[in-house]
């Protein structure tokens, strides 16, 4: 399936995913994220902004955000022009409440 994913995919793919309970989460998630830095998606400002756009929405893009530093690097100046969300979401978290 990886082997399909383009950068114009990827997202949509994603969001898919993000409906399924795959398997071996972990492995599915390590492919992605080493799909996204070979192929230097991450370097891609809108893309990363999108892809944290999702993760606020998406368990799935959350744990693949979380499970690959260079992924959050590459995001990271994006969190502070998203400070308001990430400050919800981080309470919504503490507080067992599902955030957006």
């Amino acid at each position: 399936m990886l082997r399909s994913v383009t950068r114009e995919t990827m997202l949509e793919c994603l969001a898919a995913l993000d409906f399924l309970d795959p398997k071996d989460k972990p492995k599915l998630l390590d492919g992605i994220s080493k799909k996204i830095l070979r192929n230097r998606w991450q370097e891609e400002g809108r893309l990363c902004r999108r892809i944290l756009d999702m993760a606020f929405k998406r368990p799935l893009i959350r744990d693949l955000l979380s499970s690959s530093p260079e992924l959050t690097q590459a995001c990271a100046p994006y969190l502070v022009e998203s400070g308001s969300r990430v400050a919800a979401q981080w309470t919504a978290t503490a507080s067992g409440e599902e955030g957006n």
